[in-house]
């Protein structure tokens, strides 16, 4: 875990930010996968927040949103709380991909990206039977 403090111009308040790796698996290759948390804490009395991204593995649209976070929080001032981010919640499900695919969620053999978990893919008289 590496930490350091984020204090405001006139240094009277302090936002302490902490960043850790939490390894949560090992591939056959020997690649190591970790989850990544960033959390600042200013004020304790406040709320405590937690926010992370990619639980399904081919969501990937909430990462850059969750980093872009990250780097606003970094520049705060004052904080009433704790923040709690976790870019990337699910490192193995966003490398899986076949064909440019992700696994699971895609029809492979209609090679036409559908997402086979989503009820709009399906055609009309199907859903409703």
């Amino acid at each position: 875990m590496s930490e350091r403090k984020l204090t405001t111009e006139s240094g009277t308040k302090a936002i302490t930010y902490s960043q850790e790796a939490i390894s949560v698996g090992q591939l056959p290759s020997g690649e190591h996968l970790s989850i990544h948390t960033h959390e600042f804490v200013g004020d304790p009395k406040g709320p405590r927040v937690y926010i992370q991204a990619n639980i399904h593995g081919s969501e990937i649209t909430g990462v850059p949103v969750v980093h872009n976070l990250i780097e606003k929080l970094k520049d705060q001032k004052e904080l009433f709380g704790t923040v709690t981010l976790v870019p990337t919640a699910n490192p193995m499900g966003l490398d899986l991909k076949i064909g440019g695919q992700s696994v699971g969620y895609t029809n492979l053999r209609r090679q036409n990206g559908a997402n086979w978990n989503r009820a709009s893919n399906y055609a009309p008289e199907v859903i409703s039977k």
